[in-house]
């Protein structure tokens, strides 16, 4: 029978966290020194000294022998478990298992079958942010080995039968679970145990290792049953568990990444040698440009880093042409909402405040707080921060315009101790002191383009593939992504050839009659309100319809008489400006000349 049992009020939990227990192992007990004394069930800590979780012991039967009790093997014990957590509603928000000997074996059985996303389960491998190993037998136990001499004696479960030293489906299950880790970014916590049961380890060192790259298996002085029995609240065990659980609760109440862009597709074609030098430079630069003409694929390789990057660290995106810009407040802010603990960015809001605090001071009192972490802040359309040729300013990071925002950039550059980047992104070279600075100077090759407009055209054919992809990115500025983009939003919208489509791409003209004869209603009416085309944007049924005539060489019906014959009106309920007739009276009395004509009646405003 599975049991999931509460252990503390889940009323404003952020994170669950589910204690495993191992063979023979009881969903209290396991997680108790002295069974007589209540106070020491150390879930029950983590519950009181960590805020905004939630957490549950799995109580499951799994005797090594059937004098004991019963058994399942354990795929059909993961099924068991993962149905009982989803009764309690577990898996619909972020999860971390802590798991004691054979129980890590059963969480890494939890988080294969539902990585598979064919059934109900696959909640739990998208919700898992971290995972605790406590003797875990990876590789399985010489102990349940021994026992296959005594078959009769012992009576064997299924469960001892899973563990035996190299049993292949443990095998398979490590190399599984490693290459899962790998893409996934799941954080874990490893201990193994140092002394043996009656002088015999249960689990070797090297089989408590899961093999993680950059997870070490932490020694503990502790045997098998002991290691998940902590003392008190300095234990090693309890202490790092206490720790890696405040991490995972910070990044899940972290703030998202500031406003990244959403335009950008997933994947990025033909872009991966760039992305790998670009990973490369952060890896052992604090200032990097990544720098190419406009719409060659700059800021889509930024947001992917982003993306990357926000799994592990903060990622923070400001844009030079956005709001609020790209100033010395702007990037202080973002690396104040960077905190990761919100109780400390409360506290560091507070003492910004202070009057008394230059910006300076204000960058230290915040880098102060950002020791441990890593946060990597992109400056989008990075040329538009550029001092004009009659300002130019010798800078050590380049000629920008804001000379206080050049002197905060070098104060952050030369400040020891943090892990603050910058990745600079603009159509021109800019900095000066970046290094390296990584150019992106050619369109998208022929086999990456192809996939590329497969991508866009996904949800629907439109006729871009009807000739050969490579004469289709000779066409397109050599595969030039925004090229490719803008010519597909009007070809789905129109039957013009896309050689035509080509020319109207350079023709500002010709593509604003095309971007409108490509857009619905409701986009009209919205640009109509807004006045963003250079004359009015009509409904697209009549437009439609005018165009069919023109291509048939039929002439364009006249208006109809309410329309030619209306009178004319006085213009101030329709723009709140007076009639001309009373603006020539006004400006007569005023000893001034007559106006001649009326207001200019455009979408876009008169040159002054």
């Amino acid at each position: 029978m599975t049991e999931i049992w509460p252990v503390n009020d889940a009323d404003g939990a952020v994170i669950d966290v589910v204690f495993l227990h191992g063979l023979n192992g009881d969903g209290r007990k396991t997680w108790m020194r002295d069974v007589a004394d209540p106070a020491s069930f150390w879930p029950q800590w983590l519950a009181e000294d960590v805020e905004h979780v939630a957490v549950w012991t799995v109580h499951y039967d799994a005797w090594a022998s059937r004098y004991l009790g019963h058994s399942m093997a354990l795929e059909d014990r993961a099924k068991s478990v993962m149905d009982q957590l989803r009764n309690k509603r577990l898996g619909e928000r972020p999860l971390c298992f802590i798991a004691h000997s054979m129980g890590g074996l059963l969480v890494k059985e939890i988080l294969m079958h539902s990585s598979q996303g064919r059934t109900e389960f696959r909640t739990f491998a998208r919700q898992t942010r971290g995972v605790v190993f406590l003797a875990t037998p990876h590789t399985g136990s010489a102990l349940a080995t021994m026992l296959d001499t005594l078959p009769r004696a012992v009576r064997q479960t299924p469960a001892v039968r899973d563990l035996r030293r190299e049993d292949p489906h443990l095998r398979q299950l490590g190399d599984d679970y490693r290459d899962w880790v790998a893409e996934s970014g799941l954080k874990h916590k490893v201990y193994s145990e140092m002394h043996g049961k009656k002088g015999v380890l249960v689990v070797q060192p090297s089989s408590a290792n899961p093999g993680l790259a950059g997870v070490p298996s932490i020694p503990v002085d502790a045997d098998h049953a002991a290691i998940c029995k902590p003392l008190n609240r300095d234990v090693a065990v309890y202490a790092g568990v206490r720790v890696f659980v405040e991490s995972l609760v910070a990044e899940v109440t972290r703030p998202p990444p500031a406003d990244l862009p959403t335009f950008v597709p997933r994947p990025i074609h033909g872009r991966g040698e760039t992305l790998d030098k670009v990973r490369a430079s952060l890896a052992r630069s604090v200032l990097v440009e990544l720098s190419g003409t406009y719409g060659i694929g700059k800021t889509a390789i930024a947001t992917q880093l982003a993306r990357e990057t926000a799994t592990e660290a903060h990622a923070v995106y400001l844009s030079a042409r956005g709001s609020p810009g790209v100033t010395v407040s702007s990037v202080l802010e973002a690396l104040a909402a960077s905190v990761d603990s919100p109780h400390e960015r409360e506290r560091l809001a507070d003492r910004l405040l202070a009057p008394d605090m230059d910006v300076l001071a204000r960058l230290d009192a915040i880098l102060d707080r950002l020791r441990a972490s890593r946060v990597l802040l992109i400056v989008d359309d990075a040329q538009e921060l550029r001092a004009s040729p009659g300002e130019l300013r010798d800078n050590i990071v380049g000629e920008l315009r804001d000379e206080a925002l050049a002197n905060l950039i070098r104060a952050i550059v030369r400040r020891p101790g943090h892990n603050v980047q910058f990745l600079f992104v603009t159509a021109e070279p800019l900095l000066k002191r970046a290094h390296p600075r990584e150019p992106v100077r050619q369109g998208l090759t022929e086999e990456p383009f192809g996939e590329f407009i497969g991508d866009l055209e996904a949800d629907g054919e439109v006729g871009l593939r009807m000739m050969p992809a490579g004469e289709m990115r000779e066409l397109l500025g050599g595969g030039h992504p925004r090229t490719t983009e803008l010519v597909y939003g009007i070809r789905s919208g129109s039957a013009t050839p896309v050689r035509d489509l080509v020319s109207i791409a350079g023709d500002p003209e010709r593509l604003d009659r095309a971007l409108m004869a490509s857009l619905g209603d409701l986009d009209r009416e919205a640009l109509r309100s807004l006045a963003i085309f250079s004359r009015p944007a009509g409904r697209r049924g009549r437009a439609d319809r005018h165009a069919r005539r023109r291509r048939a060489g039929r002439p364009r019906p006249p208006l109809p008489p309410t329309y030619s014959a209306a009178p004319a009106r006085p213009l101030r309920s329709a723009v709140g400006r007076r009639p001309p007739a009373d603006r020539a009276d006004i400006a007569r009395r005023a000893g001034r000349p007559a106006p001649t004509g009326g207001p200019v009646l455009r979408g876009r405003s008169p040159p002054p």
